[in-house]
């Protein structure tokens, strides 16, 4: 159903309502596309009700839905697909969940989590503004290979990280209007954005990055087709299905589908890492010969290899794909000092996480 309805807009889309608002069109089909997935989400949970055949349901609050048979109608359908907040940059909310919110009492907010939240908000759009006006962050990725001579190669190394926080900066203003008024009528929503700084490991960047798409694929598409159990088939499956609908999702074009390919490839290479070496004996008998702050090393260490990994493939989503290859070329190949460069940012980036696990286990 969501490939055939947007392949069936895509024309229409390009040809008509570029010319009818061509200043809007982009958060048009942002706005239309999240209306797919609502719609998807509706259809798949009624399908759910009706194999199953029970009287009641949950939602990701653990709190029951009463009357089930009463609620799969055409006027919920249209109020979750027209929610005023949700046809704005809201994030994706399963229908379970809009549903409890309009059938169940609303739950206060205080004004300390409400001046928190909207502080967020104010604090990533400072960050958004600050980079663009102040900094040339952008321009030494988007045109590498003509500005190559005016930059230094650790300014080229650092815009790749600042550009990350950045974007995810973006989807915090985006996303965090919708979320604080959805907040307000008690709506269960997802979290906001995490700072990628603070993500060392693929599998939590799509957990917490843009939660609501990683709930639809979760929910709708990994654990249907096998991805809960424990046959390393299914797994493997629901994994390749999922990334191949992140693919489309972002536009299917040869960056992103570079970017979702290498994403994918580590996630199985962690996948493998936590399952299977990490568990057998020669790893526990090296574990048990280092002391606790050796340990702590190598966690950071590996973590920060990681990291830098994770960024360097998301310069093929957020740039174009010509761009990022000049850029590795202009690092890995022309550059004779690329070692030192990527060892300045490397003990910068071990030190912040080094900080960040002791606070950790401060504060635990």
């Amino acid at each position: 159903m969501f490939l055939c309805n947007s392949n069936f807009f895509s024309e229409f889309l390009d040809t008509k309502m570029q010319k009818v608002r061509p200043d809007t069109f982009n958060e048009f089909v942002v706005i239309f596309y999240f209306m797919l997935l609502r719609s998807v989400s509706f259809c798949l949970e009624l399908i759910d009700y009706s194999n199953d055949n029970i009287s009641h349901k949950k939602n990701d609050l653990g709190k029951k839905i009463k009357n089930v048979e009463n609620i799969y109608n055409l006027e919920n359908f249209l109020s979750y697909i027209y929610y005023p907040s949700f046809n704005f940059t809201s994030p994706f909310i399963p229908f379970k969940n809009f549903l409890t919110c309009m059938s169940s009492k609303t739950e206060k907010m205080s004004l300390k989590d409400v001046l928190k939240f909207i502080l967020r908000i104010a604090f990533s759009l400072f960050l958004i503004e600050f980079f663009l006006r102040a900094t040339s962050t952008y321009t030494t990725l988007n045109y590498t290979s003509y500005v190559s001579d005016y930059f230094s190669m650790t300014s080229y190394i650092m815009s790749m990280f600042i550009r990350g926080s950045l974007f995810a900066s973006k989807y915090v203003v985006y996303y965090g209007i919708p979320t604080l008024i959805n907040k307000f009528v008690g709506m269960k929503t997802t979290e906001l954005p995490r700072c990628i700084v603070l993500i060392h490991l693929n599998s939590e960047m799509w957990r917490y990055f843009d939660t609501g798409i990683y709930e639809f694929i979760k929910n709708y598409l990994y654990i249907p087709l096998g991805g809960s159990k424990s046959n390393n088939t299914t797994k493997f499956f629901s994994l390749i299905s999922s990334f191949v609908f992140i693919s489309f999702w972002h536009g299917f074009g040869t960056n992103v589908s570079l970017w979702s390919l290498l994403n994918c490839s580590m996630i199985i290479l962690e996948t493998i890492y936590f399952s299977v070496i990490i568990k057998t004996n020669l790893t526990n008998q090296i574990a048990k010969t280092m002391s606790p702050r050796v340990k702590r090393y190598m966690i950071c260490f590996l973590l920060v290899v990681n990291q830098i990994i994770m960024y360097l493939n998301a310069s093929f989503f957020l740039g174009n794909l010509d761009s990022t290859l000049d850029l590795y070329k202009l690092i890995f190949l022309n550059n004779k000092n690329v070692l030192w460069h990527f060892l300045t940012v490397f003990f910068a980036m071990f030190s912040s996480t080094q900080i960040r696990l002791e606070l950790i286990d401060l504060f635990n």
